[in-house]
């Protein structure tokens, strides 16, 4: 069945009987109006947040993708530990860093990956987590690598979101029915 579309404070609800897609933004201040307003309505048994991520590590390429085991905001020691996926769901584990901007530097980027030994950064999955968490709903997060959170970021991001999102559905397609 097709999708119906809804806003919901700044961000989409699409949906069908069986199977919600929340579009929240970029950023935690997005993520945090638009989740909490999804939640006063929606009791969800289940969470995937799906998205992209710039890599901080040079062994991972745009393009590929990960299912997070762990998520940590760069002004927290807390991290969270995801809920599995089915094991037939054949994305590589990786660990994730919420941050608050874009990562624009190598030397940045450097540094985060070593003070927090985390393969991916993004903006938005620590507050999803963090608020599942308070509620008790499990949540999971699987990111595409869209860039390498370097100097070229920003061109390569506004360049190939699209591309990239389009991508990561269809490589989930397949997998829904187990998730």
């Amino acid at each position: 069945p097709l999708l119906e579309k809804a806003p919901l404070n700044g961000g989409i609800l699409y949906h069908t009987e069986y199977l919600q897609l929340l579009r929240t933004g970029i950023g935690g201040g997005n993520v945090n109006l638009v989740f909490d307003a999804y939640l006063k309505n929606q009791h969800p048994d289940l969470v995937l947040n799906i998205g992209l991520a710039g890599s901080l590590t040079p062994e991972y390429e745009p393009g590929m993708i990960f299912s997070i085991q762990e998520v940590q905001y760069e002004k927290s020691e807390t991290v969270f530990k995801l809920a599995k996926l089915s094991a037939e769901i054949p994305f590589p584990a990786a660990r994730l860093l919420t941050v608050d901007e874009a990562v624009t530097e190598e030397r940045l980027r450097d540094s985060l990956y070593k003070k927090f030994t985390s393969d991916l950064v993004d903006m938005e999955a620590y507050y999803l987590a963090r608020k599942c968490r308070t509620k008790g709903i499990p949540f999971c997060s699987i990111k595409i690598i869209s860039d390498r959170a370097d100097h070229a970021t920003k061109q390569i991001f506004m360049e190939n979101y699209k591309e990239k999102s389009r991508t990561l559905c269809a490589a989930l397609r397949p997998f829904l029915p187990l998730i």
